[in-house]
C-alpha cells in the first residue's frame, strides 16, 4: 500500500532543491557599476522596479543611500508570496479531486481532507502572520534603506604629512640659539616692534601647562584683538599679533598650530585657536603666471627617508620608499594609538641615511638644488615674501618630514628675515634666520602660504 505521506514529502525534497537553484539565478546581477547605478537582474521579477544609488550630503559627511536592496527584498516576497498563494489553491484543488473521487476509499478521502487543510493552514500562516506584524508595528513590514557614510580617499601625500607633523609633533622643531630674555634675537636694522612690552598687563602669568586653546590663549585672543591701536591692514595686524604673542609669552603648541593661531587671531577664517589655519585658509600658488611654491613632490618625498630616526606612518609607498633602509617599528609620535587600541607602526629610517641636523639639510639641498625646476631657488621664492607670511622650512630632525613652520615678520638685514616661531614645550619667540645666498648658509624653504583674501 502507498505511504501516505509520499505526496507532501515529495513536495517538500522538490521545494528545498529548487529554492536555492531559483534564487542563484534570480540573483545573478550581470552589473552593479561600480555603486553608481542600481543592478541589473538576470531574472527580472515582475512589478519590481529598483532605483538608482542616491549621494547625499549630511553635516561633514557625505552618506550613500542603497535602495534598491530593500524593494529588491520586497519584491522577492511578493513574488513568492503569490506563488504560495498559487501552489495553495492548487493543493486545495488537488485535496478536493481526492475526497470528491474517493468513494468508498477511506484513507483517499482521508488524504484529501488532510491536503485542504495543510492549503488552508498554509496560507492562514502567510497572511496571518503578516497581519500580526501589522498589527504590532507597521516598522516591522519596512525594510529601511541602506545607509553607509562615504570614506574619504587619503592619498599618500608628503605635503600633507609634512602639514600634520607641524601639528602634532612633540618634538621642538625649531631652535633658540641666540635669543634674548624676551625671546628676540636682535640683529641691526631689524624692522620695528610693534609692541616693546606685552601689551596686556592683566594677562593672566604664564604657566607650563597652558594649552594652545585654553583659558590664557582664550584671554590673550580677546584682549589682542580688542586694542585700539592693533593695525586695521592684515599684514601688519598679523604681525602686530605675533609680537605681542612673544611679548605676553604665550604658549600655542607645535610651530604649525602656532602659525595658524597667529592667522586665526589676526581675523584669517575661523576662530579656531591651536588649528593650522594657514593650511586651510592659505595658499602657495600665485603670481602670474600663477607659480607653486611647493617643492616638488619627488623631492618632498626623498625628503621623508635622509633624517636617520626619522619616523612616518607605515604604508605601502613609504615602505617603497624606504626601500629596506626602514625598519617597522612601534609608534612614537602621537597618537602613537589607533581608534580600536591598537599600537599604530611607522617605518622608521636606520640605514642609508644622513645625521639629524646639518648633514641631512646638506643632502636635501643638494637634491633640490640638482633638480632643474627649482632654478633661482631659494632666492626666487623668498623674494617672493611679504610681512604675514607663513613659511615652512626643512630642519633635518627625525620627525615625519622634518620641518618647522615660522611667521614672516620682515627683513632684518640683506637675506636675513625676522621671523616668529612656536614650539611644543613652550612660548613663542622670535629669530633672525638666513633665507638668501647671499648671507650664506640658507634655511631650505620648501612652503611658502599667503593669505587666500590677499592674493589676486
Amino acid at each position: 500500500m502507498r505511504n501516505k505521506q509520499q505526496g507532501p514529502q515529495t513536495i517538500t525534497r522538490i521545494a528545498a532543491v529548487a529554492t536555492p537553484i531559483f534564487f542563484f539565478f534570480l540573483l545573478n546581477v550581470s552589473a552593479i557599476q561600480a555603486f553608481t547605478g542600481k543592478p541589473t537582474l538576470s531574472v527580472p521579477i515582475p512589478n519590481v522596479k529598483l532605483t538608482d544609488l542616491v549621494t547625499k550630503a549630511e553635516g561633514d559627511a557625505t552618506y550613500l543611500y542603497i535602495p534598491w536592496l530593500a524593494q529588491y527584498i520586497a519584491g522577492v516576497y511578493k513574488y513568492a508570496l503569490g506563488i504560495a498563494v498559487v501552489i495553495a489553491a492548487v493543493m486545495a484543488v488537488i485535496g478536493g479531486f481526492q475526497y470528491a473521487t474517493g468513494g468508498g476509499d477511506a484513507s483517499r478521502v482521508k488524504a484529501g481532507k488532510d491536503r485542504i487543510s495543510q492549503a488552508i493552514i498554509g496560507l492562514v500562516l502567510l497572511f496571518g502572520s503578516y497581519m500580526l506584524l501589522n498589527t504590532i508595528s507597521p516598522s516591522l513590514l519596512t525594510l529601511d534603506v541602506i545607509k553607509i557614510v562615504q570614506v574619504k580617499k587619503q592619498p599618500f601625500d608628503p605635503i600633507v604629512l609634512t602639514q600634520t607633523s607641524l601639528a602634532t609633533t612633540n618634538t621642538d622643531t625649531g631652535t633658540q640659539a641666540g635669543a634674548d630674555a624676551a625671546g628676540q634675537q636682535t640683529s641691526a636694522g631689524a624692522p620695528k616692534s610693534t609692541f616693546a612690552d606685552c601689551p596686556l598687563p592683566d594677562l593672566p602669568a604664564p604657566k607650563k601647562d597652558d594649552s594652545p586653546n585654553g583659558a590664557r590663549s582664550r584671554a590673550f585672543r580677546d584682549g589682542i584683538t580688542a586694542l585700539p591701536n592693533l593695525p586695521a591692514d592684515l599684514r601688519p595686524r598679523i604681525a602686530a599679533v605675533a609680537e605681542a604673542s612673544v611679548r605676553c609669552q604665550v604658549r600655542m603648541g607645535s610651530c604649525g598650530t602656532t602659525a595658524g593661531s597667529i592667522w586665526t587671531i589676526a581675523g584669517i577664517g575661523k576662530d579656531e585657536l591651536g588649528k593650522m589655519s594657514h593650511g586651510t585658509y592659505g595658499t602657495t600658488r600665485w603670481g602670474s603666471p600663477a607659480k607653486t611654491y611647493v617643492i616638488p613632490t619627488k623631492i618632498s618625498l626623498q625628503s621623508l627617508a635622509i633624517p636617520c630616526g626619522a619616523e612616518c606612518p607605515d604604508s605601502e609607498q613609504m615602505r617603497k620608499l624606504c626601500n629596506g633602509n626602514c625598519d617597522l617599528e612601534d609608534a612614537k609620535e602621537p597618537p602613537p594609538k589607533n581608534k580600536d587600541g591598537t599600537t599604530r607602526q611607522a617605518q622608521v629610517v636606520r640605514r642609508n641615511c644622513a645625521k639629524p641636523g646639518a648633514e641631512a639639510k646638506q643632502r636635501l639641498r643638494e637634491i633640490i638644488e640638482e633638480d632643474p625646476s627649482m632654478k633661482g631657488w631659494p632666492d626666487s621664492w623668498t623674494n617672493q615674501l611679504e610681512i604675514g607670511d607663513v613659511i615652512v622650512v626643512y630642519n633635518g630632525n627625525s620627525s615625519c618630514g622634518s620641518a618647522h613652520a615660522q611667521v614672516f615678520l620682515g627683513w632684518a638685514s640683506e637675506g636675513k628675515a625676522r621671523l616668529a616661531n612656536g614650539q611644543w614645550k613652550g612660548p613663542l619667540w622670535f629669530s633672525t634666520e638666513c633665507l638668501k645666498r647671499s648671507c650664506g648658509n640658507f634655511a631650505i624653504v620648501i612652503n611658502i602660504f599667503k593669505p587666500k583674501q590677499l592674493v589676486q
